[in-house]
């Protein structure tokens, strides 16, 4: 009787443990965390068909604050929308060859904040001519649309 017990037990916290992987795996789950990727890390997020939001930042100095204030506005809507996402520095890698094979790679430009689904770019959200006390509404409106469209 105990032994049948126990191994109730170890399947309910085993079906437990599956179900907790299987929500938090989701891109629209989270705490609105933001996660930092080298280029090992967004090469896999595009090879291994990941899914979530990336955000690339300028590999030009002159264009950090811009990115810092683009950042804030990610940030402030990821935290109130529980979702997190990851950030890639172009200006990490070596030269604009490597630049533009990244570029090829993911599809995105450099300050602009991409949705991924199974490794490819569905949709992007552009901040060219966005009013900078409407980017955290817009951003959270961003967030709704992906999740309405490719979520579970």
């Amino acid at each position: 009787m105990i032994k049948r017990f126990r191994n109730v037990a170890v399947f309910v916290f085993f079906l437990g443990v599956m179900f907790l992987t299987a929500c938090s795996s989701s891109a629209f789950s989270g705490n609105g965390e933001m996660t930092r990727v080298d280029q090992e890390e967004v090469k896999d997020f595009v090879e291994k068909e990941k899914q979530g939001f990336l955000y690339i930042e300028s590999p030009l100095e002159s264009d950090q604050e811009d990115d810092e204030q683009k950042l804030e506005w990610i940030n402030e809507s990821a935290e109130n929308q529980k979702i997190n996402f990851y950030v890639f520095d172009y200006g990490s890698l070596e030269n604009m060859d490597e630049v533009e094979n990244y570029f090829q790679k993911l599809g995105q430009y450099s300050e602009t904040f991409g949705y991924y689904e199974n490794g490819e770019l569905k949709s992007e959200f552009d901040f060219d001519d966005l009013e900078s006390n409407a980017a955290v509404e817009q951003l959270e409106t961003f967030f709704q649309e992906m999740k309405e469209k490719y979520s579970d």
